[in-house]
């Protein structure tokens, strides 16, 4: 536990340190979505999903996005993954997104406690010849099962923008559940914080997020044991 508090605290200290303090606009969003998953037993697992968004305090329909995943997690905890994004814009091209990435997560002895981290890397515009912006995304994750079904997560994440002149440009900090509350179905509801860094303006983005998520889930006949929870968080 003292790695991981010692990690938060990093990651807050460098928040503070990037950011400028000063008068800020502030905005309230919302997030709707859902999702379709399959679990295979040899660790691929593939996703499609679709999400909407509606800004402006919660007054605005702003866009609609349509997901495609496919991820493989080794056995010892490493996960890697890629995923295309199609964007639907009101009056506005459409922006299409590819991110591969990798995450390493283990359960913290015999606890409920379980961390992640995950780093990613993305490209929006992806079909534009004179525009392309590259992120890199790094997360912590922490997540308490308080039983097999519920459980409590806190991440932090910090964007890097390889093409502006400020290049730490964003950080989000995100507390929310997931509730399996039938069979392979999930309940995922967050509410999220974020916040410009390297600027003079630190405009702030207060969001709340809900989902449903269904899995597929092949069984092997030897399987006894259910497994962990697994953090399918990936809102």
């Amino acid at each position: 536990m003292k790695i991981i508090s010692s990690l938060i605290i990093l990651l807050f200290s460098i928040t503070a340190l990037a950011q400028d303090c000063g008068p800020r606009d502030t905005d309230w969003r919302l997030r709707l979505g859902g999702a379709l998953g399959y679990k295979m037993l040899d660790g691929w697992a593939f996703d499609a999903s679709w999400e909407t968004r509606i800004e402006n305090d919660i007054s605005q329909y702003e866009e609609s996005l349509i997901d495609i995943a496919a991820s493989y997690k080794y056995s010892n905890g490493i996960k890697i993954h890629g995923i295309f994004r199609h964007k639907f814009i009101p009056n506005d091209p459409e922006e299409y997104r590819v991110t591969i990435g990798a995450s390493y997560g283990q359960v913290i002895g015999e606890s409920n406690f379980e961390w992640t981290v995950r780093t990613r890397l993305q490209r929006d515009n992806l079909y534009s010849i004179n525009v392309e912006e590259y992120t890199i995304r790094n997360k912590f994750s922490l997540v308490y099962e308080l039983n097999k079904k519920l459980g409590f997560v806190i991440e932090d994440e910090i964007f890097y923008d390889l093409d502006n002149e400020v290049n730490w440009s964003r950080n989000r900090i995100t507390s929310g559940i997931e509730w399996e509350f039938k069979t392979n179905l999930e309940f995922i509801a967050f509410y999220r914080f974020e916040n410009d860094l390297g600027t003079k303006v630190a405009d702030l983005v207060h969001t709340l997020g809900f989902y449903l998520e269904y899995t597929i889930k092949q069984k092997s006949e030897s399987q006894k044991e259910p497994e962990r929870y697994g953090h399918p968080y990936k809102w």
